[in-house]
């Protein structure tokens, strides 16, 4: 029960008698699962405690103790903090103190989760609503447009893609990436962005970023065993071209889950690309039903637990006793656009159409809680594109962030793309390069860490709202890789007109 999860409140909490406890500033109490690390130090009025685990890029070798120092040092405040750990990669959240209050904040993809409440005069604070059910009394949510849209008939084929900072509990918030939490006001405040990111050219930001994400790798080696999942697309592409000079430590996998078969790209051209590269590499298949003990037990862990097919991962990793960190491509996508030609803003777009475009289910609740945050991002400079920062913030911070706080039952995971600086750095190229359904940046980059990676072609699903396809030109790119039946496909379909300028709508 609550694997990897931390509770900070009023009192300890002790659902085994082998949870840790610390006693902070300001009468609030640490409680900690065993298998969540904590390095915390004190420096004069200055306490930070980390939870989780942290690299750093520049410095691989560095351990979580020198960084809480190093940061315990520099911290003047929580902005300064915040600022401080650009460079840091891993999954974390942490505690800062002062003689002032109590500020949190977690990585940038918010996959260390926070979730805060306020029973009376009591502050809780923990990994997911559930710890702080079993300690205060929660009550369900009442608010009709929420429980509506809980039983929209389309919210489980999306994946449960949520928006905001609300939940299924009265008064308990998420706390969203870029933003920390002031405990003393119960207020999330907004600290990135703070300035408009600089033009950067195109070979200083693949000099940057493949110092940075070969640094991690470097780093997550040292210390422990990994796993890593490699897919057709373009994120583990990347990935699997940063962790080149230590490719032969990594045990690199697709899971089947029971849905996937032997010819979808997923698995295909993963195994194909191995075996050219001459790296370990095992196709899985949990497709085992989950028995019902995992359900009634994830359920208990995280709010809103879904039954998927990739949750067959999960549960094959918990019964095998899986100890490997497991490393995957998610939070690549901020810096991609997959979603126009560049000139995409949301400033221009109603909330409808907004969460439309994200994937989330077009609903009077979603689209009122877009609403609500178009309309503060609106009192803001336009610093950095706001369609990068609904996805950041709203699909990776709940969507994204649901399936990492799943995993935590079996494994902890490492998303390398989760790193403040890197995103930065990768924002800061020309915005054509960044572009679907190409990604030049990213294919340069790539070229530049391993070169024989992009032997076998990367599949990209495009939106077609809003991306046009030229399937003449598809034809010719492609023909040599597919087979005969395919190319004669395209060859049909260069000479139809394209569905996306024809006002389409859906994605493929």
């Amino acid at each position: 029960m609550f694997r990897r999860q931390f509770l900070l409140g009023p009192r300890p909490f002790a659902p085994t008698p082998h949870w840790t406890h610390r006693a902070l500033r300001h009468g609030l109490t640490l409680s900690v699962h065993p298998d969540l690390q904590v390095f915390s130090e004190t420096l004069g009025a200055t306490s930070v405690a980390l939870l989780g685990f942290a690299l750093d890029p520049f410095n691989p070798a560095r351990n979580e103790t020198d960084i809480v120092h190093s940061l315990t040092a520099g911290a003047s405040d929580v902005l300064k903090l915040s600022s401080l750990t650009k460079p840091l990669a891993g999954r974390w959240a942490i505690i800062y103190q002062n003689s002032e209050g109590t500020y949190l904040f977690t990585d940038p993809c918010g996959f260390r989760a926070v979730f805060f409440y306020r029973d009376g005069n009591d502050f809780w604070c923990g990994s997911q609503p559930e710890i702080i059910k079993a300690n205060c009394r929660l009550r369900w949510n009442t608010d009709e447009k929420l429980l509506q849209f809980l039983l929209s008939p389309r919210l489980g084929p999306s994946e449960s893609g949520w928006v905001g900072t609300k939940t299924v509990y009265e008064g308990c918030l998420h706390l969203l990436p870029n933003h920390y939490l002031d405990v003393n006001r119960f207020e999330q405040v907004r600290y990135f962005p703070t300035g408009t990111l600089p033009d950067l050219a195109t070979s200083d930001v693949i000099d940057t970023c493949r110092a940075m994400l070969e640094g991690i790798f470097a780093g997550i080696v040292a210390r422990q065993k990994v796993m890593m999942a490699l897919t057709a697309g373009w994120d583990s592409r990347v990935l699997l071209a940063a962790s080149r000079k230590v490719s032969q430590e990594i045990e690199y996998y697709i899971d089947q889950t029971g849905v996937l078969p032997e010819y979808h790209p997923d698995v295909r051209v993963p195994r194909r690309l191995a075996k050219r590269l001459g790296i370990g590499f095992v196709v899985l298949d949990s497709a085992d039903d989950m028995p019902g003990w995992f359900s009634s037990v994830l359920a208990a862990n995280v709010t809103g637990a879904r039954m998927l097919p990739k949750t067959r991962t999960i549960c094959a990793m918990l019964a095998s006793g899986e100890s490997r960190i497991v490393i995957n491509g998610v939070g690549g996508e901020i810096s991609r656009n997959n979603w126009d030609d560049g000139g995409l803003n949301l400033r221009a777009l109603a909330p409808r159409e907004l969460v439309r475009m994200f994937w989330i289910v077009d609903h009077p609740f979603s689209v009122q809680e877009a609403e609500r945050w178009q309309q503060v991002l609106l009192t803001l400079d336009d610093r950095v594109n706001s369609t990068v920062l609904f996805f950041w913030e709203h699909r990776l911070g709940n969507w994204g962030a649901q399936y990492v706080a799943e995993q935590d039952i079996a494994v902890d995971t490492l998303h390398p793309f989760n790193c403040r600086l890197l995103i930065e750095t990768a924002l800061s190229a020309p915005g054509r390069s960044r572009n679907a359904p190409d990604f030049p940046l990213f294919r340069q980059l790539i070229k530049a860490m391993w070169p024989e990676v992009l032997s076998v072609p990367c599949y990209h699903r495009v939106n077609r709202r809003v991306v046009t396809i030229d399937f003449g030109a598809l034809k010719k790119r492609v023909k040599p890789y597919v087979p005969s039946p395919v190319a004669k496909w395209l060859e049909c379909r260069a000479s139809r007109p394209n569905r996306a300028e024809q006002g389409a709508v859906g994605k493929g």
